[in-house]
């Protein structure tokens, strides 16, 4: 994968789980989850910035992140903090396993 805007390069992504009570009520809205990565390519920290709605996607936003894998960083780039943006879709899924997360992806 091709590293964006000058930042970590991602070799893994995973998708969050749709939390069933937003399933249900057909709730849509976004997370902004920010974290470290450390020299082994794994994310640290990961915290929410800003969700909407509150009280839906936060847990299942930093769930996810916490599976992300990145390539192995040189000493002099270790600890690079990122940002990562969670918009749920308008068109929800079917199925309640996965939903659809674009990624933008911010220098800081």
């Amino acid at each position: 994968m091709a590293r964006e805007k000058g930042g970590p390069v991602p070799v893994y992504k995973s998708l969050p789980i749709y939390p069933q009570e937003a399933l249900e009520k057909q709730m849509e809205g976004y997370v902004i989850v920010e974290y470290d990565i450390n020299k082994n390519g794994d994310p640290i920290d990961p915290r929410v910035i800003k969700s909407k709605p509150s009280g839906f996607f936060e847990e299942s936003a930093i769930q996810t992140a916490k599976h992300f894998k990145y390539e192995a960083t040189p000493e002099e780039f270790n600890n690079i903090r990122t940002k990562v943006i969670y918009n749920i879709a308008e068109n929800q899924p079917d199925s309640q396993e996965t939903f659809f997360a674009y990624l933008l992806w911010l220098a800081i």
